[in-house]
């Protein structure tokens, strides 16, 4: 029998893994990293009208890992699950955790559709990116849609949107210049940047901003003021998006210590990060996190456990359709191999990458590209 404590209201709920009467549902998920783990859903009644929705994940044994998603979910006088209920539970999670941001005007617009909402990846991107464009000055809506085509890799699109300073998508608009297009000057605009009369979770979303803009510019030491900051002021929440988004700025800070040299230093901050991300199901944290725990593990010598790691990245870019992480995270991949002796494995994946549209549209792609086939053919 396993015991958890409910997010929303802390009551005690048990489950016993084994018997399916005592939960919603269960999937199976894990990989060789993390070991087989299981996602519980549980409910427990709350009010006369609600029940308390947690989403828990488990090992083999029941002992408890994390927590995934908790919501409410109201019920009608049929006693059936609203439209709102449906839709939490089929939008993507790295958005459902700014569901409760939302208005009662809000989830009008959400469900206003007569569309089902069990949606694949790319359809919530065209439904969002809809809602966005008809009510333009809505700022969750805008969020949401903006938020997901990041992370769906279509940072290329996203960057010719306009963004007003004081919108809750400005953030993610930094974070694309950060990749496309860093100058010295991004630094100041994103140290300068003030959301703290916003919700908490788009504080969060900013200071996140700011740290992959300190990471990719180099300003070691606001990253490391920021990262300080954040922890003084949200470490002690319970709540799992403050969470989430803390593992996250933990992954930005751990990679500036592997900058500095610091390896091991680097693998105890960026490695349960990843490992959350992986419980979770959080596919920004494993993209992200991925990449750099790769690196910090090939900068330790151990290509076997980096490959394994690009390995999951690519699987995650792939259920995303983000063309561009999967040729970027491939061609790594490929140094790997050749840096095992395996040529003729990583001559077969390079010149398969060189004929995606991705690598022929992006230059620096394509020609970072290049380079490791020639350096793969010298040394084979």
């Amino acid at each position: 029998m396993t015991e958890v404590k409910c997010k929303i209201c802390n009551a005690k709920i048990k489950f016993d893994q084994n018997n399916p009467d005592t939960y919603l549902y269960k999937t199976e998920s894990g990989n060789a990293m993390i070991g087989k783990l299981f996602t519980i859903r549980v409910s427990h009644k709350a009010e006369s009208e609600s029940f308390h929705i947690n989403v828990v994940v488990i090992d083999e044994k029941g002992e408890y890992r994390a927590h995934k998603d908790y919501y409410e979910e109201m019920q009608d006088r049929e006693g059936t699950s609203d439209l709102w209920n449906k839709f939490q539970r089929h939008i993507p999670l790295e958005l459902r955790i700014y569901l409760n941001l939302a208005d009662n005007e809000d989830k009008k617009i959400l469900i206003s559709s007569s569309e089902s909402f069990d949606k694949k990846l790319s359809e919530w991107d065209d439904y969002l990116t809809k809602l966005k464009d008809e009510n333009p000055n809505n700022q969750l809506i805008t969020f949401l849609a903006v938020k997901w085509r990041f992370i769906l890799g279509k940072g290329k699109e996203l960057i010719k949107y306009t963004y007003e300073p004081k919108s809750w998508s400005y953030p993610i608009f930094l974070r694309l210049q950060a990749r496309f297009s860093p100058t010295p000057e991004l630094i100041m605009t994103a140290k300068n940047m003030n959301f703290t009369t916003t919700p908490l979770l788009i504080q969060i979303e900013a200071a996140i901003a700011k740290a992959e803009v300190f990471l990719r510019l180099s300003a070691y030491e606001l990253l490391e003021e920021l990262y300080n900051d954040c922890q003084n002021k949200w470490r002690k929440q319970s709540s799992i998006n403050v969470k989430t988004g803390l593992m996250l700025l933990q992954g930005y800070y751990g990679f500036r210590l592997y900058f500095l040299g610091k390896i091991n230093e680097a693998l105890e901050l960026i490695e349960p990060v990843f490992n959350f991300g992986q419980i979770t199901d959080n596919r920004e944290i494993i993209s992200i996190t991925g990449n750099f725990y790769a690196a910090v593990c090939q900068s330790s010598g151990d290509l076997e456990k980096a490959l394994k790691i690009f390995d999951i990245v690519l699987k995650v870019s792939e259920e995303m359709g983000d063309e561009r992480t999967h040729a970027v995270v491939s061609s790594n991949m490929s140094v790997l191999e050749s840096k095992q002796g395996l040529y003729d494995q990583a001559l077969k994946r390079q010149r398969a990458l060189l004929e995606l549209p991705i690598v022929q549209e992006e230059f620096f792609i394509r020609s970072s590209l290049m380079s490791i086939i020639a350096e793969t053919l010298f040394i084979s």
